[in-house]
């Protein structure tokens, strides 16, 4: 209500694409139907055929493969723009609940175009897109798989 955008968890790991299905069933049966998932759309066939089997995968919950417009840096913008406080203010409208992931995550954001690794970061922004472009009152939810 206020405005704020609330990163409650991040979980990241490098796993197998079996152990990536398992997990997001399992982190979706966690969350519950009511959170949206949406997932970057990697280009060409392949690309549509993890999209397919994910919504397989996921049959049950609200799952949808969105393929990314314009590059990565165009796709942060959004969510930095939240994050920076606006004159006069003293925080931005990002907030993060404390966590073992935050340092890995702010190391990622603050490093962003220069760090080795941005799927946190493609994530994150990806979810504040997925939460403007379909909002619903008072509270809303997204996963977002990058």
């Amino acid at each position: 209500r206020e405005g704020y955008f609330v990163i409650e968890d991040v979980r990241r790991d490098r796993l197998t694409a079996a152990k990536v299905d398992r997990w997001m069933l399992d982190t979706a049966r966690e969350d519950g139907v009511g959170v949206d998932i949406a997932e970057e759309q990697e280009p060409g066939s392949a690309g549509k055929a993890v999209i397919s089997a994910h919504r397989m995968l996921l049959a049950g919950f609200n799952y949808a493969g969105e393929r990314a417009s314009g590059d990565k840096v165009t796709r942060w913008k959004p969510l930095a723009s939240q994050a920076r406080p606006a004159p006069k203010e003293a925080y931005g409208k990002v907030k993060i609940v404390k966590g073992e992931w935050n340092k890995d995550f702010l190391d990622e954001v603050v490093a962003n175009k220069r760090s080795k690794f941005k799927d946190q970061l493609d994530a994150a922004s990806g979810a504040l897109y997925q939460l403007r472009i379909a909002p619903r009152p008072i509270k809303q939810y997204a996963a977002l798989w990058g």
